[in-house]
């Protein structure tokens, strides 16, 4: 057996199969003509070369190439699709990408209370797909998600007043499917951190959630230097934070124990887990090192990525 499989065992054990609800996501509907046409200028990813009944990593940026908004971009159909984002900025979101509507002939609206959102963890060895694929039965929609150690994730948007698929959903504790958000190493843009990151400072470049053959979009000439001028100085990284202080949330600040009074990087997500111990994607300098980190007084160890980091160009 070698160290990753080991590694990967110990993570396995953080994790529980089963459904639960997912209250932090929130859904977003774009429906009409033009409504792939509309999504493909304003996201990193190529939508109009999305298939039906497939889905992708997909993130909105600012001018300045920060990324505003992430999530799953779900394509029910050439003009039916969904953006599966963090609840506390879908809103917003919505406001701002509608200010770029004009004479489109879409409908751009917020879905999260036509459907419940369910996450599913099961018990086998799945392939990790680049595009998820997606079955719709009487409404329900189902999403492959990147497997995380053995363990295949679903997400579910069920239609709201579906009966009994609604008690079905809560099996398992959010808190695993967080965990397991979080080892897949994909990092979910929220509140706290809008216009944070360009993509390549969260690893979207390695996860597919960049298209750099695809047409222009808001942000795009900053998000290509980063990949191809070489001066990418920050990546996400997965890491294990032993016993903190306080709990690690979003927003807070990474360093090194040598050094406590110059941040290294900041967290993006956290969850916790059983032992009292967190694990967290960071984004940090990569010219830092992954030794002696801390996080709220916790000491820090990098996780293996459940997949290959892309060399910048």
């Amino acid at each position: 057996m070698t160290t990753n499989d080991i590694q990967t065992e110990g993570l396995r054990s953080l994790l529980t199969a089963g459904q639960c609800r997912l209250d932090h996501l929130g859904v977003m509907r774009a429906t009409g003509v033009d409504a792939a046409t509309f999504l493909n200028n304003m996201l990193t990813q190529d939508v109009l070369l999305l298939q039906p009944k497939h889905a992708r990593l997909a993130a909105q940026c600012s001018v300045k190439g920060r990324m505003v908004a992430t999530g799953w971009v779900i394509k029910l159909a050439p003009d039916d699709l969904l953006w599966v984002i963090s609840a506390d900025i879908l809103e917003a979101t919505l406001k701002r990408l509608k200010m770029f509507v004009m004479r489109s002939k879409l409908v751009l609206a917020a879905a999260s209370t036509e459907f419940l959102i369910c996450g599913e963890l099961a018990n086998n060895t799945p392939e990790s797909p680049v595009v998820g694929t997606v079955e719709i039965t009487d409404g329900h929609v189902s999403t492959s998600l990147p497997a995380v150690c053995g363990l295949s994730r679903m997400l579910h948007l069920i239609p709201v007043g579906a009966g009994s698929q609604n008690a079905q959903a809560q099996e398992l504790g959010a808190d695993s499917w967080l965990i397991a958000e979080v080892l897949a190493g994909v990092g979910r843009v929220t509140a706290k951190t809008v216009d944070a990151y360009v993509p390549q400072m969260l690893n979207y470049e390695s996860t597919h959630g960049v298209n750099f053959k695809k047409g222009c979009y808001p942000g795009q000439e900053v998000v290509a230097r980063s990949q191809f001028r070489g001066t990418l100085k920050r990546r996400a990284f997965v890491l294990n934070v032993a016993q903190p202080n306080r709990p690690v949330a979003a927003g807070d600040e990474v360093f090194l124990s040598s050094d406590l009074s110059t941040a290294i990087g900041t967290i993006c997500n956290a969850a916790q887990c059983t032992d009292g111990n967190w694990v967290a994607i960071a984004s940090m300098q990569i010219a830092a090192g992954l030794e002696n980190i801390e996080i709220n007084a916790g000491r820090a160890q990098a996780l293996p990525l459940p997949y290959v980091l892309l060399d910048d160009i």
